[in-house]
């Protein structure tokens, strides 16, 4: 059984010579009589209030992301407690979680459990969401399973990004610069303007180097783990083709260098420790503190990513009609330095440890591209029956070269902690105890190809209907099939001499229609006040283990999940208070468990988990010149049922 407790608070404060509240500019919105009813979200799929929204979510819109010093996608965090993020050795394995839930499982065959979309575009891998916030409008935060709406990888929640639309009506400009004391150095800005009655356009761009990092390679060859560079462009192009036609076309590119992940020593056994220092300018103290590392190959990361959209927005009158067509392209080149210690020849194992000190290094060459389609017809606000009505397409191609090469020293004398494999031939003494080998020098390597390609179809719905002037019942529907299949290769060595890794050759395909739903019920006591409860399941697509043998492909991930929510305007509408109570349950989670046979880390379904807890976000307008901004989380996570052998 696994169990663990998460309290999360973020309480933040805002001065600012003139109060800008949470503003989001949505076409048509009419002035109201406080400012927390601008606060509008998308949540949904359509404009609505986030008073009104019967769902967890938090909505940080720019002014916010500027106020408490949001520069990238990982300082949300700082801000939005059930939020939480994993950095891995490598971007493309880097993982969002939302009330403790995400994706772990390094396979291009297995979705993530958290859904990130950019300008309502569903980016395949989270990777490509780790970077600079550019033109930021707003973030939403959507809590729990919106499988619903947004699809087989949103079963533990979406976060969604939409940046600012060109202006039909005045030119606008910024330019902003930021530098801090290690040599970070942030330049971005945009420019747009109208170019004539019904068109207009805006660019943005942004520059960023990181500076001296908090971590050190205190390795006399090593790579350091300052400057991460990135660069982004996103060009906007709006058309008012006609009265009740808009059209906006989004093209972006962007490209990172980035030192990549490490494993900091924190503990470990005597041997181990002993074996960090060589080859260090400094001496490395293993604790919960400590900021520095040993390594010595290349680790470094490289990605670049471009993107292309159309979203068609068709007024009907007492319908709208909304197409959104786009794809995305991703490539990665990461080098990592798996055995994280400081020595370029393997150490002679210590006796009785078991495994030996190893070296080595994994090079890969990573590239996905996905083309999507999304329609959808909606209601236009007025009248007891609202609707959402859609069709999605998805399909995604990755592609990815790999090699691995590990160089170990096998013998059986004592020898001094540090001492160097000689890579001599064997020579077998005979001693007291029986018949020792001298220390052998092994190098075993290994090629990897592997090709993925899924489609996804579903067709969407979700009613809302007013029982009364106070009461609105909701019911959603998704049928959705996927489609996934992979050919995975390791063959050959990256050089004559070394010795083959285990090899493997094989190909396979899955297939999957599931249903999952939403039902609700919310009450408006008043304009200022609601309550909801609702009932969602979630669902993640199936997976497949790509090497080991080609184990059984995983089965799909779902959930059940339920929450009560209430939301309200208090103190002359000075504070918006949203509370949240939540309990939800993963039936066939999806993991990575360490396999002793294989001694390798390999993906399955273990079993059931349940999280449940409670959320908090409060804002409150103290003067017009400062704002508090309160976020609270209390997360109880636990295995209910494990059916595979737990790592420790």
């Amino acid at each position: 059984m696994f169990k663990r407790k998460l309290i999360g608070i973020a309480v933040t404060f805002a001065c600012m010579g003139t109060y800008v509240p949470n503003v989001y500019a949505a076409e048509e919105q009419a002035e109201e009589d406080n400012e927390f009813e601008k606060i509008v979200v998308t949540s949904q799929k359509r404009v609505q209030r986030l008073l009104d929204v019967p769902v967890s979510v938090q909505a940080i819109s720019d002014e916010d992301l500027d106020n408490f010093g949001v520069l990238d996608f990982s300082d949300l965090v700082n801000i939005s407690p059930s939020l939480s993020i994993q950095n891995n050795l490598s971007p493309w394995q880097n993982s969002i979680y939302i009330r403790g839930v995400g994706t772990t499982i390094n396979s291009a065959t297995v979705e993530s459990s958290v859904s990130t979309v950019l300008d309502g575009v569903v980016l395949a891998k989270q990777g490509q969401f780790f970077s600079e916030l550019a033109d930021t409008e707003r973030v939403e935060v959507l809590r729990g399973p919106q499988s619903t709406l947004f699809g087989k990888n949103a079963s533990a929640g979406v976060v969604s990004i939409v940046t600012k639309k060109p202006n039909l009506d005045e030119s606008e400009a910024n330019i902003g610069i930021g530098l801090d004391e290690y040599g970070a150095q942030r330049i971005k800005g945009f420019y747009g303007a109208p170019m004539s009655d019904n068109w207009a356009y805006r660019v943005s761009a942004n520059y960023s180097d990181t500076g001296e990092s908090h971590l050190e390679n205190v390795n006399i060859n090593g790579n350091s783990f300052d400057n991460a560079k990135s660069h982004l462009v996103r060009a906007k192009l709006l058309w008012e083709a006609s009265d009740n036609v808009e059209v906006l076309f989004i093209a972006d590119s962007s490209a990172s260098k980035s030192p990549g992940g490490a494993r900091i020593p924190r503990s470990g056994s005597e041997g181990s420790l002993e074996a960090i220092q060589i080859n260090g300018t400094k001496t490395i103290i293993a604790s919960d503190d400590n900021r520095m590392t040993n390594i010595n190959a290349d680790n470094t990361n490289e990605s670049d990513e471009y993107g292309v959209s159309a979203e068609i927005n068709w007024d009907l009158g007492n319908m709208s009609f909304v197409s959104i067509t786009a794809y995305r392209d991703w490539n990665i080149t990461d080098n990592i330095d798996i055995d994280s210690k400081g020595f370029t020849t393997p150490l002679i194992s210590m006796p009785g440890v078991g495994v030996p000190f190893f070296e080595g290094q994994v090079d890969g060459d990573r590239s996905n591209s996905q083309l999507s389609q999304e329609f959808r017809l909606q209601s236009s606000g007025v009248g007891d029956l609202q609707y959402v009505v859609g069709a999605y397409f998805w399909s995604t191609a990755y592609d990815s070269t790999r090699s691995e090469v590990r160089n170990a020293c096998f013998g059986g004398l004592i020898y001094p902690v540090g001492t160097s494999c000689d890579g001599l031939a064997p020579v077998v003494i005979d001693t007291p105890a029986g018949p020792w080998m001298e220390p052998l020098l092994i190098t075993q390597s290994g090629k990897e190809t592997a090709t993925v390609d899924t489609e996804y179809y579903a067709l969407f719905g979700q009613l809302d209907y007013s029982l009364n002037d106070n009461t609105i019942v909701t019911a959603g529907i998704r049928v959705q099939k996927d489609e996934l299949s992979w050919s995975n290769t390791q063959l050959g060595t990256v050089a004559p001499s070394h010795i083959p890794m285990p090899s493997y050759e094989g190909k396979g395909s899955v297939s999957n229609t599931e249903t999952t739903g939403k039902l609700g019920i919310q009450h408006s006591f008043n304009r200022n006040a609601n309550m909801y409860a609702s009932y969602s399941r979630g669902y993640k697509g199936p997976g497949a283990e790509l090497t080991s043998n080609f184990k059984a492909p995983l089965e799909p991930e779902t959930v059940n999940a339920f929450e009560i929510g209430f939301k309200q305007f208090l103190l002359d509408n000075n504070l918006s208070l949203n509370i949240a109570l939540f309990r939800q349950e993963f039936n066939d989670t999806q993991v990575s468990y360490f396999d002793v046979d294989e001694v390798a880390f390999l993906a399955t379904n273990a079993g059931k988990t349940r999280q449940q807890g409670v959320e908090l976000d409060a804002i409150f307008v103290a003067t017009d010149n400062l704002t508090l901004t309160a976020n609270m989380t209390y997360l109880d996570a636990q295995f209910l049922d494990y059916r595979t052998l737990c790592f420790m």
